[in-house]
């Protein structure tokens, strides 16, 4: 019997391989269970590889295909290779074989030099300490935090502190801010600490309670973020996902159980450091375990957890690839045949699995490189954010399309033609000047308005004016009077007239010609206090400064009302028509200039939009955003930070920008409210994305050089 393909050797297996029957998989199919002793790792294998394995002896794949076609079973190359690089990959094969020394020198060319030096610093593992000991003596006494009585205790007083948390909750997020100190910090940082070591006990402990070794824990760091780790590689010995599920979740349930009770006594401790520490540690456990430690994105519990409660071994590598293996089919066709055979419903689970994972392994290794590049200093921030960058994100990306190219031969030329047109649109959408508006955050209001007020305490005796009304420069709006300022004047007078006659009376006493100097000074100041007694009298009487509208009138307001400095009578609107305001970024600032025109289009749906003009552009960048609406901290558009004096600073450059709107009678409606926040459509330079781009990487590039 001639072989349909060329003859290859078979690397002899280690001898200390273990191979054990496994639980069998959700489709039915038997699985076995390879073990490897040295490094504590299991494999899961089907029918097929072990039947492959029991005939390995035979030397080479020509006598492998006799003895398998002696069982009228026919040798599946795809399957032969698929195993052949299964073994070698994991280092099942002896270390005296050709394909051995291969791999060992394979591998030490890419753990040496820079690229060594970088995987190092992504990921390495350092044991600390042999648990398994103290795990097994300790577990009767911890055993007892596992019975019914003692859970239904836990969850009991958890939810009670949780409800008093609740009644309490404006002064128990209130208490962030007093932790925001570089003490807080330090709290907060032993208190993890202690909290992850709970937690990896508690890993340790379910996995021997379900009769399982742990063989170690240390630290370990992750791109960059150093964690503590337990290793419980042998509970992939238990057949059943149940037990798997609970040492997947032991670490957060034990985390659980401490924040359940610190929270309950933060809710019943005094004002003192016993309630801090309960704060810090409440707070600590609730935000790692919910945050990070149920995250089933990531490779920790939350992830192990799902993975045995779907009963898929292995979810996120095979939804991955079968997620990447779809984008391409949706792109380029059927290039290639799927990673698997899946039903319907898996298949899209998997597809949606694995695209939620992608994007989240791309925001998490964005945020890393944003981060190595704003908190290191400056040179080394740079390097380490585009290396980081490159590594984390470029470098998959990179992976994938160069998959993707190998296979270009079997995409269709229908399917050619239809990616060209699609990357030429893209390309267009890049490069034409399709952008040729500029947004201005705005509020629009009247020219200049003035706030009626009485100027002291009086009695309104006539308002001679209507909401509405139309009024002239000088004209009455409405007569207030003052008892109090009546009397005063009726006293300034009297002392007046008093020191009048004493000066009159010089002549004929002696002791009054000696005070004549004295007598003349107060003269002079009764003289002025009658005279600004007069004055304020006169401001009795309200008058409109120039010509306007008077709006705003109280509905309640009415002869006999009492009022006092600061009630708002009204307001009275100068200026013939409405004004906006508002800010341009700096990296708009120059597609605008002064007689632009534009639309006001308010927030309230209800308004109709105003065209308007651009009168004045600052050159000069503002320091504070006013009117305060317009500030993020008020729910405007503009981001905003408050100073020490609470004003509204911008985040990044803005430019103050005055438009005149232009007469209408909306521009000049006295219904409106005094100020309508909106923003404002300008018609600026138009500009390519592809320039936007490059301009702020030029910008930001310059920011760089500078510092």
């Amino acid at each position: 019997m001639s072989s349909p393909f060329p003859s290859i050797a078979l690397p002899p297996l280690r001898q200390e391989l273990r191979l054990e029957p496994a639980a069998a998989g959700s489709d039915g199919a038997a699985r076995w269970r390879l073990y490897d002793p040295l490094r504590h790792r299991f494999f899961l294998l089907g029918d097929a590889d072990v039947k492959l394995l029991s005939l390995w002896p035979c030397g080479n794949s020509e006598a492998l295909q006799h003895a398998l076609a002696a069982t009228a079973a026919p040798l599946d190359r795809e399957q032969l290779d698929g195993l052949l690089s299964f073994l070698k990959d994991n280092q099942l094969v002896q270390a005296g074989s050709a394909e051995a020394r291969q791999r060992r020198q394979a591998q030490q060319q890419s753990g040496s030099g820079f690229r060594g030096l970088v995987q190092g610093l992504l990921g390495w593992r350092l044991p600390l300490w042999r648990p398994q000991a103290f795990l097994q003596a300790t577990l009767p006494w911890v055993s007892v935090l596992w019975c019914t009585p003692a859970i239904v205790a836990w969850v009991l007083l958890s939810v009670l502190g949780l409800v008093l948390a609740g009644r309490q909750w404006d002064l128990f997020v209130s208490t962030f801010a007093d932790f925001l100190t570089p003490g807080g910090t330090v709290a907060f940082a032993i208190a993890l600490f202690g909290l992850k070591v709970v937690h990896e006990l508690g890993h340790g402990y379910a996995a021997v309670h379900h009769g399982c070794r742990v063989g170690s824990m240390g630290v370990c760091v992750t791109m960059f973020v150093p964690m503590l780790y337990t290793e419980t590689g042998d509970v992939a010995r238990l057949d059943h996902a149940g037990p798997r599920m609970w040492v997947a979740s032991g670490g957060v349930l034990a985390e659980t159980m401490i924040a359940g009770l610190a929270t309950l006594a933060w809710s019943l401790l005094p004002d003192g450091t016993a309630r801090s520490i309960a704060f810090v540690l409440a707070t600590s456990s609730w935000l790692m375990s919910l945050a990070v430690n149920l995250n089933p994105l990531s490779r920790f519990d939350g992830y192990y957890f799902l993975s045995d409660a779907l009963r898929v071994d292995n979810l996120q590598p095979r939804a991955l690839d079968y997620s990447g293996w779809a984008l391409g089919r949706l792109m380029f066709g059927a290039i290639e045949q799927p990673p698997e055979v899946l039903a319907r419903r898996t298949a899209f689970g998997f597809i949606l699995y694995g695209s939620l994972v992608w994007c989240w392994r791309m925001a998490l290794n964005a945020s890393i490189a944003w981060l190595a590049y704003t908190y290191l200093f400056k040179a080394a921030g740079v390097a380490v954010g585009v290396l980081a960058a490159w590594w984390l994100i470029g470098k998959p990306l990179m992976r994938q399309a160069t998959r993707w190219w190998r296979l270009r031969q079997g995409v269709t030329r229908r399917r050619q033609a239809a990616l060209a047109l699609f990357g030429g649109g893209l390309l267009l959408l890049a490069l034409l000047p399709l952008d040729r508006h500029v947004a201005v955050p705005a509020m629009l209001g009247w020219q200049r308005h003035v706030l009626i007020e009485a100027p002291e305490n009086a009695q309104v005796m006539e308002v001679l004016v209507q909401a509405g009304q139309q009024v002239k420069a000088g004209q009455v709006l409405m007569r207030l009077s003052s008892p109090e300022l009546r009397v005063k004047q009726a006293e300034a007078a009297l002392n007046r007239l008093a020191t009048a006659e004493r000066l009159n009376r010089i002549g004929g006493d002696a002791k009054d010609r000696a005070e004549a100097t004295v007598l003349d000074q107060r003269l002079l100041e009764a003289d002025a206090e009658v005279r600004g007694l007069q004055d304020r009298a006169q401001l009795l009487d309200v008058r409109a400064s120039e010509d306007g509208v008077v709006v705003d009138l109280p509905l309640h307001l009415q002869a006999g009302q009492w009022v006092r400095p600061g009630m708002p009578l009204g307001r009275v609107l100068y200026g013939r028509v409405r004004d906006a305001r508002g800010f341009v970024s700096e990296r708009e600032l120059p597609r605008l200039q002064a007689g632009a025109r534009g639309r006001f289009v308010a927030e309230d749906p209800s308004l109709a939009a105003l065209d308007l003009t651009v009168s004045v552009i600052e050159p000069t960048a503002a320091e504070t955003i006013t009117p305060d609406a317009l500030s993020s901290l008020h729910g405007g558009f503009i981001p905003t930070q408050a100073d020490r004096s609470g004003k509204a600073v911008p985040l990044s450059a803005q430019h103050r920008v005055v438009f005149e709107v232009d007469a209408s009678p909306l521009a000049t409606a006295t219904h409106l409210p005094m100020e309508v926040r909106g923003e404002v459509r300008l018609k600026a330079e138009p500009q390519s994305l592809a320039a936007q781009a490059g301009s702020q990487l030029w910008r930001l590039l310059m920011a760089e050089l500078r510092d």
